[in-house]
């Protein structure tokens, strides 16, 4: 998500009947968090200067740091990935003797590798 802090601002204007004056609300939504979109904090201001602040705390919230540094498998799945092609395209330099055509076991093997890659990265 990104790093920057968001606002929203919006004002509501209401008559009071007993008064016959007009009331103003202007409340500002703060988006502060780094693992979610919602309101983090709302800051309302009426029209005579009182404020109310409201603090929201979500699930994503109380995140224990040492668990975002847990590998997603990505990186293994990658470098698995990466290792296959460079050693199919490798491959591509045999030469083919008699009823054996080493290009196609060389693509077999590689669409295996990626097989087995592709197993170890959803598992």
């Amino acid at each position: 998500m990104d790093t920057t802090s968001k606002c929203s601002l919006t004002i509501s204007y209401e008559n009071d009947p007993l008064s016959g004056s007009n009331i103003s609300n202007t409340t500002t939504d703060y988006y502060e968090s780094h693992f979610h979109n919602q309101p983090t904090r709302k800051v309302t201001t009426n029209s005579q200067g009182e404020n109310l602040s409201e603090i929201f705390k979500y699930a994503l919230d109380f995140r224990i740091p040492a668990c975002d540094n847990i590998a997603d498998g990505w990186q293994t799945y990658t470098t698995a990935y990466n290792s296959a092609y460079n050693t199919y395209l490798a491959g591509q330099s045999c030469v083919s003797s008699g009823n054996i055509n080493c290009k196609w076991m060389v693509y077999q093997q590689w669409r295996y590798d990626k097989s087995v890659a592709s197993k170890n990265y959803v598992s």
